[in-house]
């Protein structure tokens, strides 16, 4: 649910409808896709475990976070 409510906070503050992506012609615009974090890590070559961006860092651009990572490893889950 909290990704849910996250999109419809997107919504609102952008004014796009940002629908799900079921296919690629569906990312000419923004979209939402769903994605899981462990097959992330693994299609990237990280052997790190959820709730760690160990390996990805790389790919990721945290700058928004000023150093400080959210402690809640749903949360790091989240930003991959």
């Amino acid at each position: 649910m909290a990704a849910l409510n996250l999109l419809d906070q997107l919504r609102l503050i952008t004014g796009q409808s940002i629908p799900l992506a079921l296919s690629p012609a569906d990312l000419q615009q923004s979209a939402a896709i769903e994605v899981y974090p462990t097959a992330t890590r693994l299609a990237h070559g990280s052997k790190a475990r959820g709730g760690s961006i160990e390996g990805l860092e790389s790919l990721m651009d945290l700058s928004a976070f000023d150093g400080e990572l959210p402690a809640s490893g749903d949360a790091i889950d989240a930003l991959v």
